[in-house]
């Protein structure tokens, strides 16, 4: 876990797994109060494959394969 304060208004604290990447943002005044937080989860490359905004709105993101992105040709 990381803790930043910005001024003083706001509060940000994010979570991170073994990796580094970052899982976790909150966005919070001082007190607490109005707090939103947003997740990533990632796949086993260490890609985001789904965020969570402060709204529970989950949204999944394509990853292309390699070999589709390359144009084979006899």
């Amino acid at each position: 876990m990381a803790r930043k304060t910005i001024g003083t208004e706001r509060l940000e604290i994010y979570g991170y797994d073994k990796l580094g990447n970052n899982i976790s943002a909150t966005v919070s005044k001082q007190d607490g109060t109005e707090a939103i937080t947003t997740q990533n989860l990632y796949d086993s490359r260490g890609n985001v494959r789904f965020e969570m905004d402060g709204n529970t709105v989950d949204k999944q993101k394509e990853i292309p394969h390699i070999m589709n992105m390359m144009n084979w040709e006899d």
